[in-house]
Order: C-alpha cells, then sequence, then structure tokens
C-alpha cells in the first residue's frame, strides 16, 4: 500500500477494468475521466450509468478530460 488507511484518497482514472474497478476494490473514492479509454462506448452523460453497469463498477464523480 502506498497509504495508510486514514488517509483520505481519490483514485483518477479513465480504464474502467483497471483504475476504477482498482478503487471499487481497495474501497475509496475515484473519479471516472469519461473522454478516455471508453469514449466511444457511450454518447452522452446520461449512458454512464448503464457503461458503469456493463463493467459492474461504481464511480463517485465524473469529469470529462484531466488537465495537468
Amino acid at each position: 500500500m502506498c497509504f495508510n488507511s486514514n488517509e483520505k484518497v481519490l483514485a483518477i482514472g479513465d480504464n474502467l477494468r483497471t483504475d476504477i474497478k482498482g478503487a471499487n476494490n481497495l474501497n475509496i473514492d475515484c473519479i471516472f475521466i469519461s473522454d478516455g479509454v471508453h469514449r466511444d462506448e457511450f454518447k452522452n452523460i446520461s449512458e454512464l450509468d448503464n457503461l458503469l453497469k456493463k463493467y459492474k463498477v461504481k464511480s463517485n464523480y465524473f469529469q470529462r478530460e484531466l488537465k495537468w
């Protein structure tokens, strides 16, 4: 582990199979970057729930893109 269990952690990722699933497995909050790996699997924001169900994951937050 790279963080203590009492620390607040937010996982950020665009891959539901790895980034978001990993956050779910560790029971930490996550933000799904929707304009990433899965951008061609949905047309509008209302379809994101179905996409999450398809991959059997949950996300606490959504953001279109990540800018540094």
